[in-house]
């Protein structure tokens, strides 16, 4: 049983639901509210953010999982799981980029970051297919950015297909950084094929 879950940050409140979930995906309100040992109003705002972001369904009592791990969650929620480790590896991961450089910095929640830790750098073009990022860039005055142009993905901040596929072709940056949904011995994985093929080029 999970134990004083109402005390801890939203983040990992958010991440037992989802685990619980994952083990039991339909499962009645008062059973979860058991499990995690939350409050009423705790739990109702925890579910109805997971709700609004197409990750559950609720009705009649029951909990039920929608979104499961091959599904990528919207951009905004996954915003808000693990912020400060996404931080520090893009602290880290800033060391890399020197000044005058040229990099391609792909859509994901946790390159976000990346962009507030080049206030020292001076004149790096950044290339991106991420909106959030392309904004981030445009308000530093070191930073010159290049957006794709395409398809922007609903929930996800994320510009993809054809034509921004053909717009990073041109592109040969000195660096990229690129994420993944998930590494194993058998390779790296991404939720959506669409990301991937903006990743290989």
């Amino acid at each position: 049983m999970f134990k004083d879950v109402i005390y801890l940050k939203k983040e990992d409140r958010i991440s037992y639901l989802l685990d619980i979930l994952s083990s039991n995906p339909s499962i009645h309100i008062h059973k979860l509210q058991q499990l995690i040992d939350s409050s009423v109003s705790t739990l109702r705002r925890d579910l109805i953010e997971l709700e609004t972001n197409g990750i559950i369904k609720r009705s009649f009592g029951l909990v039920t999982l929608l979104r499961k791990d091959n599904i990528e969650y919207t951009a905004s929620f996954r915003s808000t799981q693990h912020p400060n480790e996404k931080r520090k590896i893009c602290r880290l991961a800033s060391d890399l980029i020197f000044d005058n450089d040229s990099v391609f910095i792909d859509s994901s929640t946790t390159n976000k970051y990346i962009i507030q830790n080049l206030t020292d750098r001076e004149k790096v073009n950044v290339i991106t297919n991420n909106i959030y990022i392309a904004m981030q860039g445009h308000n530093q005055k070191n930073i010159r950015v290049f957006l794709a142009g395409g398809f922007l993905r609903p929930y996800s901040e994320t510009v993809l297909g054809s034509e921004a596929l053909e717009y990073l072709s041109q592109f040969h940056p000195r660096l990229s950084l690129i994420s993944c949904s998930s590494i194993n011995e058998n390779g790296v994985f991404m939720a959506d094929i669409r990301q991937t093929h903006c990743k290989k080029k």
